[in-house]
């Protein structure tokens, strides 16, 4: 890492064995979540003492344990092939949202962290969520029950949409406040889809906003991971995702570029040259 120049680690907080993405344990002590082994804040400790500064790599949604005896709480969507890539849970659960917290505060309490990097596990598709919980809010906010056929309406389907992206960006600005209580100085990241910055409509996709990300976060790390996006023309499509990107006011200064340097396709690493 010295040798690299880097001044930064993200260092994950969790364990993903079979790569899923669908969290079962975390690395340091909590009464919050299953502990795979209590290691996180000594690694820590030895990255810090190297003069490297330290952000928790961390879940959130697709922390399994949060849903195992309450799958009613699981993100759901119009119809199963519509669900998302991770089985995650819904951010409009009260009792998620306070499990939450408490692995946040403790993540904090046990490790001298400069700062969170959110996972990207913090999205909702333009399908979900059909959640008992997402439905009680939306009903609060129309008085309509929301079904699939509501959300041909356009201007509900806007506003829905709205709502969703907040629910999880108030959700991160919640954990930071655990996590400051305890690491005042602590800086906070958080990973964001690239077609979200390439494609105006991607916020319904997604549920994500890069402008209120650069006025929310420290810093956005945009996923660029021309493989798995399957672009024909790598070079040229990072090319049109950093210049769309740096057109941003403030995103020269707050913004991250996560370049793809493993193949899943191919199970290979991606060649030194290519990077």
């Amino acid at each position: 890492l010295k040798r690299s120049g880097a001044n930064t680690v993200f260092l994950q907080s969790f364990a993903d064995e079979n790569g899923s993405g669908e969290i079962e344990s975390v690395y340091f002590h909590t009464t919050a979540a299953p502990v795979k082994k209590d290691v996180f804040s000594h690694v820590v400790q030895r990255l810090q003492a190297e003069q490297l500064l330290v952000y928790a790599w961390m879940p959130t949604l697709a922390c399994q344990w949060l849903t195992r005896d309450y799958p009613e709480d699981l993100v759901q969507a119009t119809a199963i092939s519509k669900k998302g890539w991770y089985n995650r849970a819904t951010p409009f659960s009260p009792r998620v949202r306070e499990e939450l917290k408490a692995l946040f505060r403790d993540l904090a309490t046990y490790s001298n962290i400069d700062g969170v990097l959110f996972q990207d596990d913090l999205y909702l598709n333009d399908f979900e969520d059909m959640s008992p919980a997402a439905k009680q809010v939306f009903k609060e906010r129309f008085h309509r029950d929301l079904t699939k056929e509501i959300l041909q309406n356009r201007e509900i389907r806007q506003e829905w949409t709205k709502m969703k992206t907040e629910a999880l960006d108030n959700l991160t600005v919640e954990l930071m406040k655990e996590v400051q209580q305890y690491r005042p100085r602590a800086k906070v990241a958080r990973n964001i889809y690239s077609n979200v910055v390439l494609t105006p409509e991607a916020q319904e996709w997604m549920a994500q906003d890069y402008e209120k990300y650069l006025k929310l976060y420290d810093y956005t790390v945009i996923m660029v991971y021309p493989f798995m996006e399957k672009v024909n023309e790598s070079n040229k499509w990072i090319a049109q995702l950093t210049q769309r990107a740096l057109r941003k006011a403030g995103a020269a200064d707050k913004t991250i570029f996560k370049l793809q340097s493993y193949d899943w396709e191919t199970d290979k690493w991606i060649a030194p040259l290519t990077l």
